[in-house]
């Protein structure tokens, strides 16, 4: 399907999935990559367990490089798990990119469709919600690669609109998992407290990072949005106080401080991986890149 004019990533996501006419749906951006039998591994999982509405593989995050930032489903045990354990195991472990997940299809009519409003979380919330209420399948088998570059639709907020847009993103996720009946109240306080501390962690990274680029507007901003809505105004002096010193120091340093903000995953992810494990992961991720050829797309299998 061709819209009739550019409607945007997200609401170009949100309109295909309400589209899918199949019983299960992946949704692939045209910068990642998907590994051979992906699809089959899938559908194996989920005649394994008939219950499920999700299937997640190990997808690989890496930069343009090749060098792995990030395997979350690594940090999970394989198999199903029942609301909301696979819930709490995604606000813990970190989401998984939905590049390595096919979805059932009846799941747009269970939990919803994706929601707009969320913007470049809208990937976060879709999985959250469908974990709050719907038992889901994990397999550490890596499957996808999920490549992190600055040109991406989720790149970091650098200016005060990318933070005024990423804070109604969450806002808008709090208030859909507030809104997940099928959550007791003692999870519901347990989520809440989960998720503000995400929010305060990614205004107060993306406020660092906005200074570090020179966009002290937006890094004032977060450190309001952190003092004034999210209760945490050491951090926010924090913020201020870097906004500050990046008007001092060398762009050059500033902009180091900005990287290590923005792959500060790979730092913790490499920290407990044991290195035959991250050989393994930049193995997959090498190889899948050599045999990818875009005129054959051989990524992709026939039989999905």
């Amino acid at each position: 399907h061709r819209n009739a004019k550019n409607i945007g990533p997200i609401a170009n996501f949100a309109l295909a999935a309400a589209e899918v006419k199949t019983p299960f749906f992946n949704i692939l951006s045209d910068d990642d990559l998907l590994a051979p039998g992906f699809f089959q591994l899938g559908m194996r999982a989920f005649a394994d367990y008939p219950t499920a509405m999700l299937f997640s593989g190990a997808t690989v995050k890496a930069d343009l490089n090749g060098n792995v930032l990030d395997v979350p489903i690594d940090r999970f045990r394989e198999g199903l798990y029942s609301p909301p354990e696979g819930f709490f195991a995604l606000l813990n472990n970190g989401y998984t990119d939905w590049t390595g997940i096919i979805f059932r299809t009846e799941t747009l009519s269970a939990v919803g469709g994706l929601d707009v409003r969320t913007g470049t979380a809208v990937d976060i919330d879709f999985e959250w919600r469908i974990a709050a209420q719907c038992p889901i399948a994990v397999s550490k088998t890596p499957v996808a690669v999920f490549f992190v570059h600055s040109g991406q639709v989720s790149s970091a907020a650098t200016d005060s609109d990318r933070i005024r847009t990423l804070w109604h993103s969450w806002n808008a996720i709090l208030s859909n998992v507030q809104a997940v009946s099928a959550l007791g109240n003692d999870d519901l306080r347990r989520a809440r407290e989960i998720i503000l501390r995400r929010i305060r962690r990614s205004l107060f990274f993306h406020g660092c990072d906005a200074a570090a680029r020179g966009s002290s507007d937006a890094a004032r901003l977060a450190a309001s949005i952190l003092a004034r809505d999210l209760g945490s105004p050491w951090s926010a002096f924090i913020a201020r106080a870097f906004s500050a010193v990046t008007t001092v120091i060398p762009t050059t340093l500033t902009q180091r401080f900005a990287r290590m903000m923005r792959y500060r995953n790979r730092v913790r992810f490499r920290s407990r991986l044991p290195r035959a494990a991250q050989r393994s992961y930049e193995a997959f991720v090498r190889e899948l890149v050599a045999g990818f050829d875009p005129a054959k797309e051989p990524v992709i299998d026939a039989y999905a």
